[in-house]
This record gives structure tokens, C-alpha cells and sequence, in this order.
């Protein structure tokens, strides 16, 4: 499992997630693939981006022929452009939708932390929600 398969699950599951949660007061839009990066946390493109960052794999060998794998994930989604309240709390939803959504994905393990952020890179008129999560699997040797 790499990081491109997350990316790939969310680009073909996350937008039922966040239809789910969308309200009048708190309005989400579907995240474009193309507005979803792996490998480093990229500012804001248009009014929401997400970026998927690993981190180093821990391997556990559990018999001779096989081990697992657990493969840190920070998850980053900004929003910009809608009224500060508007933004922290579609910050949050959003967070929440790809939480939801990653609960299907087979190797989802666990939420190992997660934060909201006022004021990504000095700009007060973007706000963020970040998520650590572990990916747990079995692969043969």
C-alpha cells in the first residue's frame, strides 16, 4: 500500500462522504483530484485543497514469511474564501468526511491525533483541520 492508493480511494469516495455532511450553513463541494496532493502539505488551491503526507514505514515481523506494516498519514484539508465561522466549521466537516470515508478503506487502522488550525501559513482567511492516522498491513516476504 502506498500513498497514491489512499489518494485513489478518496478520489472515488470522499464526494459521497461530503455531500453527507454538506448543510445551508455550512456548504462542502466536492474536492477535484486535482486539488488532492500527496508528498507535502501545498496551500489552498480554490476554496479547499487536501494534502496526504507519509511518513517512514514501521515493519513488525510477525513469522518467517510474512510482517506488517504500519504507514503514519497526516491528512491536511484548508479551506479559504467564506466567512471566518463558515471556514472553522467547514474546516472541521471536511476533516470529518475523510475520517468517515477512510473508515472504509481496508488497511485504515487508527486516528492517532488530530487538530484544527486559525490562520494557515500567516493568512487568517484560511482555516485547516489536520488528522494523523496509522494504516495497518500484512504483506509476505
Amino acid at each position: 500500500m502506498k500513498i497514491d492508493d489512499i489518494k485513489t480511494f478518496l478520489v472515488a469516495n470522499l464526494a459521497t462522504y461530503i455531500a453527507a455532511l454538506s448543510t445551508v450553513d455550512v456548504p462542502l463541494a466536492a474536492i477535484p483530484a486535482t486539488s488532492i496532493f500527496t508528498r507535502e502539505v501545498h496551500e489552498v488551491v480554490g476554496k479547499v485543497s487536501l494534502s496526504l503526507d507519509d511518513d517512514d514505514e514501521q515493519i513488525e515481523q510477525i513469522t518467517l514469511n510474512t510482517r506488517e506494516v504500519t504507514l503514519p498519514v497526516m491528512v491536511v484539508v484548508q479551506v479559504a474564501g467564506a466567512t471566518m465561522s463558515v471556514l472553522a466549521a467547514q474546516a472541521i466537516a471536511y476533516g470529518q468526511a475523510i475520517l468517515n470515508c477512510l473508515k472504509a478503506y481496508p488497511d485504515f487502522s487508527r486516528v492517532v491525533g488530530r487538530s484544527n488550525w486559525d490562520g494557515v501559513e500567516a493568512n487568517p482567511n484560511i482555516k485547516a483541520t489536520k488528522l494523523d492516522l496509522e494504516f495497518v498491513y500484512t504483506e509476505a516476504i
